[in-house]
């Protein structure tokens, strides 16, 4: 797959990932693909590559990093041995640390494992508001399961004392689907902690003009501008009759003057073709806008196996791209030049470096299918790469 070369007139033909040099593009380091449409990532180390925690699942999340040098990651995690499919009942957030920024990530074992945030909550999403200096994780769910379903969640060494998380307020009833589909946000001064609840556990508040196509905010993804202004970027049902979606998800954006809200929806129609879920934006060092999501919401629009990662790129975090597909996948290869096949790969979300420079790719990744999904983590590709170690990964053709 070239590093650019697709034909241009402007620099948004090459997906604002690059520059239109002499009506070719010519793709930054950490794009790829003729338009430079396409994540352009190192091969992956197989000793650092996400989340270990054995015998245990995971599913997306991404790290910051502290002014020590060390990597906090806030990732989803299944408790007490369950599969993504007790996702709305056995879901956590975990906190794990590494010095490297694709890890390995570990949790640490018995009663310093403390949960973040207990089931159920999925879907984390940390960042640092810039006004403040503060920590926040978003996620969905209101962290409100009965502990009896969860407890123990994980020790390391599979004992009978598991993390335990202090109690919660409970969610107000109504407004939103049942378990928490909303959006939920935990504030901190470190990434350490302590971790504290907003507005006593009631969920970010987002009003919606009377004709917009939706009413529901999920997978909450924030992009916080250096004077507090913040964009929520979510998925939301139905998507609009005439949108041509293969599911029903689709991506929205509202506003609000600080990342307390409350928020406005801006637009009466999604924000980007075609469907999708899992929404991340991202700022790179030229001030461009990109989005990264999953399009194979429910399935629909790609088998097992075939990458079908969305990538939308913007000036101003409002007018977006329609989304390439195949901008990432489920298919790694390792240090060793051999290849791996997953089934999906999913939330992704994006590590940069001080200067906007993208550093780690982090996704969930289902290796055989959703009951064996791990938290995965891969390098970004620079400008000192070595040729021919980088690029969306393809199995080799048969001779």
């Amino acid at each position: 797959m070239p590093h650019g070369g697709g034909p241009c007139a402007t620099e948004w033909d090459c997906s604002l990932g690059g520059s239109c040099a002499y009506s070719t593009c010519v793709c930054d380091p950490w794009w790829t693909g003729p338009t430079c449409a396409q994540v352009n990532l190192q091969p992956a180390d197989p000793d650092a590559c996400g989340l270990v925690a054995p015998g245990y699942l995971s599913w997306g999340g991404h790290p910051l990093r502290d002014a020590a040098g060390t990597y906090h990651l806030l990732a989803s995690f299944l408790c007490n041995h369950a599969t993504l499919g007790e996702w709305t009942t056995k879901s956590s957030i975990a906190h794990a640390t590494s010095r490297s920024p694709t890890g390995p990530f570990t949790i640490p074992a018995g009663l310093d494992a403390q949960l973040v945030l207990p089931p159920w909550s999925h879907g984390a999403y940390v960042v640092r508001d810039p006004p403040t200096g503060e920590y926040l994780l978003w996620h969905l769910g209101n962290a409100s399961v009965s502990r009896d379903s969860w407890f123990p969640c994980y020790n390391s060494s599979d004992g009978a004392v598991g993390a335990q998380s202090p109690p919660r307020a409970a969610a107000p009833a109504g407004g939103f689907e049942p378990g928490g589909r909303q959006a939920f946000v935990e504030r901190a001064p470190t990434l350490e902690g302590p971790w504290t609840s907003f507005n006593n556990n009631t969920g970010i508040v987002v009003h919606f003009p009377a004709d917009s196509w939706t009413q529901l905010v999920d997978n909450p993804a924030p992009f916080i501008f250096p004077n507090g202004t913040t964009l929520l970027y979510f998925k939301g049902k139905p998507c609009p009759p005439s949108w041509g979606a293969l599911a029903p998800m689709c991506i929205g954006v509202a506003r609000a003057p600080t990342w307390q809200g409350p928020y406005t929806a801006l637009f009466p129609q999604p924000i980007t073709h075609p469907e999708g879920e899992d929404p991340t934006t991202f700022r790179d060092p030229r001030g461009r806008f990109h989005m990264l999501t999953n399009v194979n919401t429910w399935h629909a629009r790609c088998a097992a196996g075939v990458p079908c990662g969305g990538h939308a790129w913007s000036l101003d975090g409002l007018t977006w791209s329609n989304q390439t597909v195949g901008a990432f996948g489920p298919v790694v290869r390792w240090l060793n030049g051999s290849y791996f096949q997953g089934a999906y790969m999913e939330r992704p979300q994006v590590l940069q470096n001080e200067d906007g420079t993208p550093l780690a790719f982090f996704t969930g990744f289902g290796m055989t299918s959703y009951m064996d999904s791990h938290n995965f983590a891969q390098l970004f590709c620079t400008a000192s790469s070595a040729p021919g170690t980088c690029g969306p990964t393809q199995l080799p053709k048969a001779a």
